[in-house]
């Protein structure tokens, strides 16, 4: 019997088979699995296995029963013994006549006879006839009869995704360079044993996706028209601007992290789970753009899903200094311990899973299907930062926990305003089953704690802050923000008495402090006329910090938590503590970033606050904030004039 072709892999395959009282033999079946020699011919199949096949059946007949057995060295008295011959799940045709021509029935006819005499081809001339799924045909020579069977998974599943081997050219240093790889560099002794609980093949991968995509377009045919949307209140559609803009392009970003991971990771299981984690950032990109897209015939500010990342909007350039570090200036292991487990098991939980559920209320059939599917996803490549963070635990625990510290309060500041600001205030009343306070305690405060307890990490140095800021944070955002809404790309809403009582239930440490905010707003509308945006809004240019690039809003309205740091001449203004230690351990990552109020005083943006809007944000009247109802809400009573 010739040594089959097709590498390492194949020969452990036949191997293993032959261990387990099988013969492996190998047929091709053309086209790109011929150029790579994957596979021998059928001829070849059939001289070792005693059988010839009938054309058009797809069925193998035995031409001496002991054939079979004698190639195998085994005699005739192997009689009974199963065989193994590959063979195609079908032919095109189905199971009648053959359906080729008679010119590629003679030159399959004359390669069978080579084949049969030994002649070696180093490529198969292209049979579309066949197709390339396979099975494998048991034929017991007793009695004639094949039973197809596939090979089970858990035999060939570790070969396929432990593919790692010793360099004996180059340097491993070389090959998983630090600055690409991460640090600690450790040989690869230490993530041999790295491993995920999905351990998803390609085919299963791309069944399953095509599967989910086939659902979402699904609802979106029968539930994601413009009619639907136009069904749907006013104010939910803010919080669909928000997210659209916000996640779907950082998504592409991630591709980037996720193949630099394909290719620097140290375990080629951890390589292959990145690989597939870059195609879901694909996916994740794609999906919001082409369902929201539909939704700028509705309303043109859904043009920034697009433009956002494109803009110099404040928003979006805390936006991209956050996810230009996270994504796309990582190693493979900052990137792992980042974004799979610090802003995937906790953040998008949070923000899929928390808005899943207030979609569904809201009657967003169409949001609620897209953004659990993009969950599902996320579900299974957030298993690879865990598994890294337990190697780096293990060999340094310190730099572990400052990688957790750091991102959990970087991603935080940035969900609280897209997230706080949907659940708290672009979700309608009737449609609020939590606060945004209780969904952060259910699918972070919890879950995050009992994770860095099991790797024996503690709680971030900050954590009392953090816990405080779950009553502050987001909304003294969302009031100032309010106060300059023309910055932005989407509509905001004065909380109603109704909504303001339910706030103060929710946040009894808290409201009691922001409620007099929307009393004084309250009273500006009330002295104004309907319409009338800019009677209510701020006119000069507000702080922002210089390590998260978000406004100064921290603390309480009686005391804001800024703090400011000199280093090399220069005055720095922070919004917290954590984000003033954050810029300390790294000055050089951060020192030479210019926030908007440094391009207005260098002259690179315009003081004027409208054309700061139109200038250099890009924003145009259309499609700035505005308050939703104009200041006309059927709750707000003006005197007579």
């Amino acid at each position: 019997m010739r040594r089959p072709r097709g590498g390492w892999f194949c020969e452990q395959l036949a191997r293993r088979l032959r261990e387990g009282g099988l013969a492996r033999h190998k047929r091709r079946f053309g086209g790109a699995k011929a150029r790579r020699g994957v596979a021998t011919s059928r001829a070849e199949a059939s001289v070792e296995t005693g059988s010839r096949r009938v054309a058009g059946r797809g069925r193998s007949r035995p031409l001496d029963r002991n054939v079979g057995s004698l190639q195998e060295g085994r005699g005739s008295e192997s009689a009974g013994t199963p065989v193994v011959a590959e063979r195609s799940r079908r032919r095109r045709g189905g199971r009648g006549a053959c359906n080729r021509p008679q010119h590629q029935k003679n030159a399959r006819a004359k390669e069978l006879a080579e084949d049969a005499a030994g002649v070696e081809h180093r490529a198969w001339y292209p049979w579309s006839g066949w197709t390339q799924k396979s099975c494998y045909q048991l034929i017991d020579e007793t009695t004639n009869r094949g039973v197809r069977g596939l090979l089970p998974r858990q035999e060939w599943l570790d070969e396929a995704r432990k593919l790692d081997w010793d360099f004996s050219y180059v340097r491993a240093e070389d090959v998983f360079p630090t600055v690409q790889s991460g640090r600690p560099w450790l040989e690869h002794a230490a993530w041999k044993h790295w491993d995920e609980p999905f351990r998803t093949t390609f085919g299963e991968y791309v069944s399953n996706q095509a599967a989910k995509d086939e659902a979402v377009f699904a609802v979106r045919e029968a539930l994601g028209r413009l009619r639907d949307y136009r069904r749907l209140d006013p104010v939910w559609l803010n919080a669909l601007k928000l997210h659209g803009a916000t996640l779907p392009l950082a998504e592409f970003a991630a591709v980037v992290g996720n193949l630099r991971a394909a290719r620097f990771g140290r375990d080629s299981a951890w390589r292959l789970t990145a690989t597939f984690g870059a195609l879901d950032e694909f996916r994740h990109t794609q999906i919001p753009l082409v369902l929201l897209h539909e939704l700028v015939k509705l309303d043109r500010q859904f043009d920034w899903v697009h433009r956002f990342y494109h803009s110099n909007n404040w928003v979006a350039i805390a936006a991209r200094h956050l996810f230009d570090e996270l994504l796309l200036a990582s190693d493979a292991i900052e990137f792992a311990i980042a974004t799979n487990f610090v802003f995937e098991t906790g953040f998008t939980n949070l923000q899929f899973v928390g808005l899943s559920a207030l979609a569904r209320e809201v009657g967003d059939k169409c949001f609620e299907r897209m953004v659990a599917s993009i969950q599902t996803d996320e579900a299974r490549h957030a298993q690879i930062g865990r598994q890294v963070l337990e190697v780096v635990v293990r060999e340094d625990p310190d730099y572990a926990q400052h990688l957790v510290d750091k991102w959990f309060w970087r991603s935080w500041l940035v969900f609280a305003i897209v997230t706080g600001f949907s659940m708290d205030y672009f979700t309608p009343l009737e449609a609020r089953r939590a606060s945004f306070k209780e969904f952060v305690r259910e699918w972070i405060v919890d879950q995050f704690v009992r994770s860095l307890a099991d790797m024996g990490l503690s709680k971030p140095w900050y954590w009392d802050s953090f816990i405080e800021s779950l009553d502050w944070y987001h909304h003294m955002v969302y009031a100032s923000a309010y106060t300059y809404r023309s910055t932005v790309w989407f509509d905001f809403v004065v909380p109603s008495p109704e909504d303001r009582a339910w706030l103060r239930g929710k946040y009894p440490r808290s409201w009691p402090e922001l409620d007099p905010v929307w009393s004084r707003i309250v009273e500006r509308w009330r002295a104004a006329d309907v319409g009338n945006d800019f009677a209510v809004h701020g006119t000069a240019i507000v702080a922002f910090c210089d390590l998260c690039q978000l406004v100064l809003c921290g603390g309480t309205p009686k005391r804001n938590t800024a703090t400011s740091l000199e280093r090399a001449g220069r005055r720095y203004i922070f919004c917290s503590e954590p984000c003033r230690r954050i810029f300390e351990q790294e000055p050089e990552r951060y020192a030479s970033h210019e926030c908007l109020v440094e391009r207005v005083l260098a002259g690179r943006a315009p003081a004027n606050l409208i054309a700061l809007v139109q200038g250099y944000f890009g924003l145009t009247q259309e499609d700035w904030g505005k308050d939703i109802a104009r200041g006309d809400y059927p709750w707000l009573h003006r005197p007579r004039r």
